[in-house]
């Protein structure tokens, strides 16, 4: 048995030794660690203590069938990830089949073992398994880079911003035109330095983050939202108009993030000398895999919509930077977010007639 722990582990059961012995040496060449366990009450126990990326298992054992021993994996939190393959008779029938599948099987070799399409299968949930050890490896490396641009950037701007601030509070009587336009670009700089930052952070967190789903009220994000924007609409002069907003299921924290990028947008990209006007409504969709649609209206500049796609890549700016200030990796953070929710985007504008965004829930 190949015991080295680096490998990763797959559990094969059956009662009959010669059985567990031919699915040894046909796995062999695999570099796998491979657990056996004789019956059904060992495979539970063996799934509880090991982290396993497949199971094999024999579908007709006596006291606990493998059909049984599936549900119970199923049924348990620290199992039901676990991917079942049922090593069957070669003369199964529908039935024996349908039950396996509804136990929780997600595919079946049948007896004798065919070689090549053994090896194949289990190939393809072994590097299923490398991916994602590998993805979570990454996730981590690219959290502890977001701790280290938050605490090793972020500080030291704040310092920059506070300090600049207050010396030409302090000294505005001493300091003659010239000293308080440079201290107000270093301010300037600094504070557009802390949103960049702001925005990669919430870029990189948008992929990182564990989704924490439940039913979230947008008629309470929108109008957080606006809480938060209240300073910059009251400069703006802008008009918002709120239809009612559904409870959908989504991550409070990240929806949240999408709704401000669009609407803040929508405020920043107005036309000149034209108070910006947004409009937020919602229709029920039908006969669709989605369920709810938001609709997101400005008056602002519009844009190209050949450019959408574009828009939507992070750093990829419409608009030049004399114009409007952002990072341009705004929208790529709410694609992102979509995404992960398994909800789309679109848009309609032309330049210089507004834009509507459409969120598909």
């Amino acid at each position: 048995m190949n015991m080295n722990n680096s490998h990763p582990k797959i559990l094969i059961v059956d009662d009959e030794p010669k059985n567990l012995y031919v699915l040894q040496r046909l796995l062999e060449s695999l570099e796998l660690t491979i657990i056996e366990a004789s019956s059904g009450q060992a495979a539970l126990k063996q799934a509880l203590y090991h982290d396993f990326f497949l199971i094999l298992m024999d579908a007709k054992m006596p006291d606990m069938s493998g059909f049984e021993t599936a549900r119970l994996l199923n049924g348990m939190k620290d199992t039901d990830h676990i991917p079942i393959i049922f090593v069957t008779a070669h003369d199964s029938d529908d039935i024996s089949a349908l039950e396996g599948y509804d136990s929780g099987a997600v595919d079946y070799i049948t007896k004798p073992i065919e070689p090549t399409s053994l090896i194949s299968k289990v190939s393809v949930f072994k590097r299923l398994w490398v991916q994602q050890i590998e993805l979570k490896q990454y996730n981590q490396e690219l959290e502890d880079f977001t701790r280290v641009v938050s605490h090793d950037l972020k500080q030291p701007l704040n310092s920059i911003i506070g300090l600049s601030t207050q010396v030409l509070r302090k000294n505005v009587k001493n300091l003659d035109q010239r000293n308080k336009d440079m201290l107000e670009i270093v301010i300037a700089s600094g504070k557009r330095m802390s949103d960049m930052v702001n925005s990669l952070l919430s870029y990189a967190k948008a992929d990182n983050q564990v989704l924490e789903l439940k039913e979230v009220d947008l008629n309470l994000i929108v109008q957080n939202i606006l809480d938060d924007l209240l300073h910059l609409i009251q400069k703006k002069h802008a008009t918002i108009n709120v239809g009612s907003l559904p409870v959908v299921t989504a991550d409070a924290q990240q929806i949240y993030l999408v709704f401000l990028n669009i609407i803040n947008n929508a405020l920043k990209f107005q036309k000149p000398n034209i108070d910006p006007v947004i409009s937020i409504q919602c229709e029920a969709l039908i006969d669709t895999a989605y369920q709810t649609r938001i609709s997101i209206a400005d008056n602002g500049i519009g844009f190209n919509p050949d450019d959408f796609e574009d828009m939507l890549t992070p750093f990829h700016r419409l608009v030049g930077e004399d114009e409007f200030e952002g990072s341009g990796i705004g929208m790529g953070t709410v694609k992102r977010i979509l995404d992960r929710h398994g909800a789309r985007i679109s848009a309609n504008s032309t330049p210089g007639n507004g834009a509507t965004f459409t969120l598909d829930l």
